[in-house]
């Protein structure tokens, strides 16, 4: 291939083929202070038939500037050898090792002169844009032109105990689910939209939770999501997306993507995180800390707090062989150490040091908070979930701690014989020494049998859907809930003023009369015209309340029936697993700190 060898793209790919280094002497060289060398003198090319002789004797038929006889050189090299011919065979080498980079030489001459290419495309286009009447829409309509810089994403799904990978042609999803001893999950993003392509975004487990499954399972195009920040102001097609600190455009079909692997992945990562906290036994309690997998167990006098510590220190495990020397002595906190292995730990919800000092606080009382412990190394004997110490905290330590202090050691003053554990414990009521406990036997809604505890769910429910407005509902959910109230208004009677307070809440008033009759047929009306666009979430919480209205009569506590019931709970399933799911996830993202 014949080149110019004055051509600025050439000289680069002739010096960059060569490592940027004398072809001679092996120097360093650069754009300054190079020559392009001619192996076979450029002052033969006007001598045609002592060029052609000496080609035939050489075996090559090499011209002047073809590649095969330019190489790059300093400048005294090039003056040194001037218009001198090498001999023979030396030139036949210094050829044929030209020859190996020629090929190499050749594509990047190319791939120089494209890029020259692009600039100048690029140049134009951006003259076209900024001259436009819009500029927005120009160049939105140029990004749709443009060929995907990778391809699509193959349509994957691959989920294992610790790992959740699901990619759509336009977004990829890689997750860490919860794990045992690492409960805090994340997950990194990758996109193929011309926004956002050659970007990894990655989220915490704070970020996922209070974030990326806010509005979970709902229409991307109802905006209640909480990382769709709104359409774009000018581009109809596009959303703005917030993804931890980052914010940027997708258009309609990519978020569509994006939404159905987010659905998929929060589905996983919830029945992943239960799992662990079935494990754990926390699920039972309220005050629950997810990011360090701990619970408040109780909250009791700090005078009794300095009790226990004080019994785990005389009870250390080298102090003695009795079934209470099972201690290990720590400052500040209590640690059940039976066998010289650590089955759970006791703290104070802020940890202070064993000094009298330390308890003198404004406040008189503490929470004692159980911590997962880290217990992987050792296989024969599990720590303690915090249900096990809790109802060994409960119904062993802190009655026996009582009988210690208030009664063995008094009597051994005045060499009395005190009473049995055992018959001490019959009489002792562990509500006297705890203040409030944050453990709490969860109730089934599916289980439930009388009026008092349905009007405490839909009073939950209530409240739910008045605080949460990134909740959507579908027109069958919300029908279920008027026919609920229609179930319950057909099989107890209530008084007028009731019928007038649900009148009211339904917001109809085209109905003078206050009756039992005349409630079911507004109700029947409603179920006939609703659109589901034409209700709100603070109307459907106006609507639980006619359930609490209706509930709380003393007509339905004394005579509304289990069939009845169980009907009611039927209908509104789906809404009650709605709220528990969505109630679950603010449990594992709350922040306490």
């Amino acid at each position: 291939m014949e080149v110019n060898p004055k051509d600025p793209i050439v000289r680069y790919a002739i010096l960059e083929a060569h490592g940027f280094q004398c072809y001679y002497t092996e120097k360093s060289l650069n754009m300054f202070n190079a020559t392009i060398d001619h192996i076979v003198p450029q002052s033969y090319e006007g001598k045609l038939d002592e060029l052609n002789e000496y080609k035939r004797v050489l075996g090559h038929d090499v011209d002047i500037n073809h590649l095969y006889n330019l190489v790059p050189a300093t400048w005294k090299i090039n003056l040194l050898k001037s218009n001198k011919l090498y001999e023979v065979p030396h030139a036949i080498f210094l050829i044929n090792r030209a020859k190996e980079k020629a090929s190499e030489i050749i594509k990047r001459i190319q791939e120089l002169r494209n890029f020259k290419d692009f600039e100048r495309y690029l140049a134009a286009i951006s003259a076209y844009i900024s001259s436009s009447n819009n500029p927005r829409i120009e160049f939105s309509k140029i990004v749709e032109l443009l060929p995907e810089q990778f391809g699509p994403f193959e349509n994957k799904r691959e989920v294992t105990s610790e790992h959740f990978s699901r990619s759509l042609p336009s977004v990829s999803l890689m997750a860490f689910l919860p794990r045992i001893y690492e409960q805090c999950g994340s997950c990194c993003f990758e996109f193929r939209s011309v926004f956002v392509s050659d970007c990894m975004i990655t989220l915490s487990h704070k970020q996922i939770t209070q974030q990326l499954f806010l509005g979970l399972n709902t229409d991307y195009k109802l905006e209640k999501r909480g990382f769709i920040v709104g359409k774009h102001f000018n581009l109809p097609n596009l959303y703005y997306i917030q993804l931890g600190n980052n914010r940027f455009t997708l258009k309609e079909e990519e978020v569509e993507d994006l939404c159905k692997i987010i659905d998929d992945f929060g589905g996983v990562f919830v029945k992943r995180f239960q799992s662990i906290e079935n494990k754990w036994g926390v699920s039972n309690f309220c005050e629950f800390d997810p990011y360090e997998c701990s619970v408040k167990l109780i909250e009791i006098k700090r005078s009794l707090w300095r009790k226990m510590i004080e019994f785990s220190w005389e009870f250390d495990y080298a102090n003695g062989n009795s079934e209470w020397h099972i201690f290990n002595r720590t400052n500040g906190t209590i640690m059940l150490y039976p066998n010289r292995i650590i089955l759970t730990r006791l703290e104070p919800e802020n940890i202070e040091s064993y000094h009298y000092e330390s308890y003198m606080n404004p406040d008189e009382t503490l929470w004692i908070k159980w911590k997962r412990y880290d217990n992987r190394l050792i296989k024969d004997e599990e720590p303690w979930t915090a249900e096990q110490t809790f109802h060994w905290l409960t119904e062993k330590f802190i009655p026996y701690v009582v009988y210690y202090y208030e009664l063995v050691n008094i009597k051994k003053r005045w060499f009395e014989k005190s009473m049995a554990f055992l018959e001490f414990s019959n009489d002792f009521k562990i509500d006297n020494y705890i203040i409030n406990s944050s453990f709490q036997i969860k109730r089934d809604f599916k289980l439930i049998d009388s009026a008092d505890d349905l009007l405490s769910e839909m009073c939950s429910l209530q409240m739910f859907f008045s605080t949460n407005p990134s909740i959507s509902l579908s027109l069958e959910e919300i029908k279920s809930i008027f026919l609920g109230i229609k179930y319950i208004l057909m099989n107890i009677e209530l008084p007028n003023y009731s019928y007038y307070y649900i009148k009211k809440q339904i917001n109809y008033s085209m109905l003078e009369k206050n009756n039992h009759m005349d409630a079911i047929a507004l109700i029947n009306h409603k179920l006939e015209t609703i659109v589901e666009e034409n209700i709100t979430l603070g109307q459907i919480g106006e609507l639980f309340k006619c359930y609490i209205e209706a509930l709380k009569c003393k007509n339905a506590i004394n005579n509304l029936n289990k069939i009845v019931i169980k009907e009611v709970i039927k209908l509104l399933e789906p809404i009650w697993e709605r709220y528990y799911f969505i109630e679950y996830i603010k449990r594992i993202g709350k922040d306490n700190n």
